[in-house]
């Protein structure tokens, strides 16, 4: 079980007032969402957001972003991680075998532990076994890319799109 943190999205009604869903990200790009029921704690069933959905799956990104990006600009700016090769399953058990001790037998006993997982599920509980003692070698793909702040005039937030990029546009050509 994994836990995930959720933003409370209010999203404008069609006519009038508002609708209030739980926005999480459980994965870079991978967004999931319900109904907020003020009162409900238990057994809450969040449904994945499919990209097909009208105009509702952009409304609660945006609006899970909205809420999010100020609290990474807070910290300096969104984490500055490099992008990592992670290895195969196959690869995992492999290595499990051969640097980690695992025997034959103890590997099919942890396949059949995780067999009703997500690959992705099964990934992350695999490399978990592995960093228990240890941090595994991993190869860097990507080292992050700094970015620096747009210092932005008084009022930016108010200005329309257009001024906007127009304000950035003149900033970019300064430089």
């Amino acid at each position: 079980m994994r836990e995930v943190r959720a933003f409370k999205v209010d999203v404008p009604g069609w006519i009038w007032g508002k609708y209030e869903y739980l926005v999480a990200e459980v994965d870079a790009g991978l967004f999931y969402y319900c109904a907020y029921k003020k009162n409900e704690i238990n057994n809450i069933n969040f449904m994945k957001i499919d990209f097909t959905d009208d105009g509702l799956a952009t409304d609660l990104i945006k609006g899970y972003h909205k809420l999010k990006d100020p609290f990474l600009m807070a910290g300096q700016g969104a984490p500055s991680r490099p992008f990592m090769a992670l290895p195969t399953l196959d690869n995992l058990y492999s290595t499990l075998i051969d640097k980690k001790g695992f025997t034959a037998d103890q590997i099919e006993e942890l396949k059949k532990k995780v067999e009703l997982f997500s690959d992705e599920a099964k990934r992350e509980f695999l490399i978990d076994v592995w960093n228990k003692n240890e941090i595994r070698d991993i190869e860097v793909y990507v080292m992050p890319i700094k970015i620096n702040k747009a210092n932005k005039q008084p009022g930016f937030e108010k200005l329309s799109e257009y001024s906007k990029i127009a304000f950035m546009r003149i900033l970019q050509k300064q430089k």
